[in-house]
């Protein structure tokens, strides 16, 4: 059902004779421009209960305004705001300009400036001019017509703008939610989440209509628990981190407005459940890195929702199994690998990252690296505490390994092996054994050590005597029931066997000899007293190690023979900018030959002699002087009489006898 609303302005503003510098009467004094003329709001409240009713078409605005000996009005007519809140005048259907003697109303009009060249015109064509230029109807009335409006009415009222509306008193005006955002799409549960409408009058009426609260509302899937938080007049809500579960999330907004309407929108489905991530290697790629040192690993973090990483694993293929060396949390994308993680067989390193929901991502493309390092500290294990300790230890990286107990100390041996028996028998009491290991890089590692604890029960006498002319001959007895005998010479192992007699052909000048008998499968033993005896050889005696011959030689085609021994000593000059002379740097490795001559014209020994090239052998000479080596190259030279036998042997290392079966 429509109603009709006449709404008057509740002040007008009567300008004086001359309408120059006239003033805004009601609710404060407000300076205007010269020849400006304006009345003020049209009062709302004879509107009441119908505020929020909407305004139908056919709305007119009627003016009553001066005409007669007032007519000269400088400036033009410049349509401004009505009271009403739908906006200016030219918003309504029509206008219309009621003329007569002594009405000055002019609502929301205004006349500013002046004419040009400072001519005059009438208020009626100043209407005119600007009805034109807004496109309004404007009706001049006759003095008769408004004289039959003013009988009608009080002259108080009559003087005022009227404002004629048409409302459908049925229905109110209300709101109308728009630009929900967000409506779809992900949300980060870590981060706060801010949710926005934009809420307008829903239709055209007396009172603006605004939000005057509201509830925000969510829930867990499309039947989960409403949550509700009033936002009042505010046009967002911002939900705090850590509120939404990970999962599908609904929500809706419900507003009332000023005029009691209540508008809810549609439930808008989001989601906080994070995507899987994506890792992607930064640095270091083909890179050398010192294992010795702290490394820097840099990675990205891919996801399409934009969430910050929660944790990382980091791993690197050592020995080709991949293994954790480092994991975290937070959203850094780089961490830092202590010096020492690293070693020489780690060749690739790989990393995965958490999303939001702290669910980790596939591990990354492998990247390959190289690492320069020194092998970890061996960690050493006694097996067996005896006199020959066994021991095993447990590195990365060996291609060589030392160990040092006691008196021995075994130099560099090349080779894989991480477990050890000790080659010599240690007398009882405490030690310590020590293990390094050297990697590929010839770098060495720390010395790992552990305690060890010797001791053993002494096994059955032995007595042992030594003959000595060019060659030591041993001989022994015992009572003990010995599986085998380790033979020393000046300390050192020269043999081991299951007899009671030994010849030792590779002794020179003062030496001494001991025995110790062993037991099977255990380090017991017993010992001999140690018996000192003098080799030495009154001719040039040479010996065909493999067969044990010895060659007697003792004729020479000099009157005076003489040997000769050469020594010498590796050495390497280097040129260093800024000097004259070379730096000398002395090597450990040394050089020792023995070139003697001897003279025969013994067939027999002839063909022995012959036969010595590329054989293994020892030469002795009178004068105190023994070799051992190959015997490479032999000269001969024949005459008459004899032949002449020259040759060079240069000594070689000497073979390292092992103790065990």
């Amino acid at each position: 059902m429509s109603k009709t609303l006449t709404l008057r302005a509740s002040e007008s503003c009567v300008v004086s004779e001359n309408a120059v510098n006239a003033h805004y009467a009601a609710p404060a004094q407000t300076t205007l421009a010269p020849g400006e003329i304006m009345v003020s709001l049209l009062d709302l409240s004879l509107a009441t209960g119908y505020e929020f009713c909407p305004i139908l078409s056919g709305n007119e605005v009627t003016v009553y305004v001066y005409s007669g000996d007032y007519d000269d009005v400088y400036g033009k007519v410049r349509i401004l705001c009505c009271g009403y809140a739908k906006g200016p005048i030219s918003d309504f259907a029509s206008l219309t300009y009621k003329n007569g003697p002594g009405f000055y109303c002019l609502p929301s009009v205004v006349v500013s400036g002046g004419l040009p060249g400072g001519g005059t015109q009438s208020i009626s064509s100043l209407a005119a001019e600007a009805a034109a230029r807004y496109g309004l109807a404007i009706e001049n009335s006759s003095y008769a017509d408004v004289s039959a409006e003013i009988a009608s009415a009080s002259a108080t009222t009559a003087r005022k703008p009227a404002l004629k509306l048409v409302v459908d008193e049925t229905a109110t005006v209300g709101l109308s939610i728009r630009s929900c955002s967000p409506t779809s799409g992900f949300v980060a549960r870590a981060q706060p989440a801010v949710f926005a409408w934009d809420a307008r009058p829903n239709g055209s009426c007396i009172t603006p209509v605004v939000q005057e609260s509201g509830f925000f509302r969510w829930r867990e899937g499309s039947s989960g628990q409403i949550h509700t938080v009033a936002v009042f007049e505010d046009s967002s809500v911002t939900i705090p981190a850590g509120t939404f579960p990970s999962g599908e999330i609904q929500w809706q907004i419900e507003l009332t407005a000023n005029s009691g309407e209540v508008t809810t929108s549609p439930w808008y489905t989001i989601t906080t459940a994070d995507v899987t991530p994506t890792a992607v290697p930064r640095s270091p790629i083909s890179a050398v890195l010192d294992g010795g040192e702290d490394n820097t690993f840099v990675w990205d973090h891919v996801i399409s929702t934009g969430t910050a990483q929660t944790a990382f694993d980091l791993q690197a293929r050592i020995s080709g199994t991949w293994t954790t060396i480092k994991s975290g949390t937070g959203a850094a994308t780089s961490t830092v690998i202590p010096a020492g993680t690293l070693s020489t067989t780690a060749d690739a390193w790989r990393v995965r990252t958490y999303n939001a929901d702290s669910v980790a991502g596939a591990w990354s493309d492998a990247v390959s690296i190289i690492v320069v390092a020194a092998p970890a500290t061996p960690g050493v294990t006694v097996i067996s505490q005896g006199p020959r300790p066994e021991i095993r230890w447990a590195t990365t990286g060996q291609q060589g390994y030392e160990i040092e107990l006691g008196v021995y100390a075994s130099g560099l041996i090349y080779g894989a092996a991480q477990s050890w028996r000790c080659p010599i028998w240690l007398a009882d009491g405490s030690y310590i054994v020590r293990v390094r290991v050297i990697n590929s890089y010839g770098l060495w590692s720390e010395w790992g050590s552990a305690p060890v604890t010797v001791t053993h029960t002494e096994g059955d006498a032995i007595t042992l005597t030594v003959e000595a002319t060019h060659t030591a001959r041993l001989a022994w007895r015992t009572s003990g029931a010995y599986d085998r005998f380790v033979i020393y010479r000046n300390g050192a192992v020269v043999a081991v066997t299951g007899d009671a007699v030994y010849e030792d052909p590779c002794s020179i000048g003062p030496v001494t000899y001991q025995i110790r008998g062993i037991y099977e499968g255990s380090d017991d033993y017993g010992v001999s007293p140690e018996v000192a005896v003098t080799v030495a050889a009154d001719t040039l005696m040479l010996c065909e190690l493999d067969s044990g011959a010895w060659l007697r030689l003792e004729l020479s085609d000099a009157q005076h023979r003489t040997f000769e021994e050469s020594l010498q000593r590796q050495t390497a000059q280097i040129y260093l900018a800024g000097r004259a002379y070379p730096v000398v740097e002395i090597s450990e490795h040394s050089s020792r030959s023995v070139s003697v001559t001897w003279a025969t014209n013994n067939p027999a020994l002839c063909a022995a002699c012959d036969a010595l090239p590329g054989k293994r052998v020892c030469v002795k000479t009178p004068g105190g002087r023994m070799v051992t080596g190959i015997l490479d190259a032999l000269s001969r030279t024949g005459g008459e009489f004899y032949t002449v036998y020259a040759a060079t042997v240069w000594q070689i290392a000497e073979e390292v006898i092992t103790v065990d079966p």
